[in-house]
């Protein structure tokens, strides 16, 4: 089990990723989780199977609601 804390996404942030994702999905979704990091099993981060199979479907999931609003 591999566990991650990270900060909500601030504006900027989230700015930043949203024209990045349209172009490559998971360069930007790697930079806003290096954004938002706080603490945690930085293999989710560092890793490429770690994070392509596991935390980056966990980001899709939670993303999704708010690229609906934007």
């Amino acid at each position: 089990m591999y566990v991650v804390l990270m900060a909500e996404p601030t504006f900027s942030q989230f700015s930043k990723f949203m024209p990045v994702s349209k172009k490559d999905e998971v360069s930007a979704m790697r930079t806003l989780v290096k954004d938002c990091f706080i603490e945690g099993d930085h293999e989710l981060v560092n890793n490429n199977f770690r994070f392509l199979f596991g935390l980056m479907g966990q980001l899709t999931d939670l993303l999704s609601p708010a690229r609906a609003r934007s």
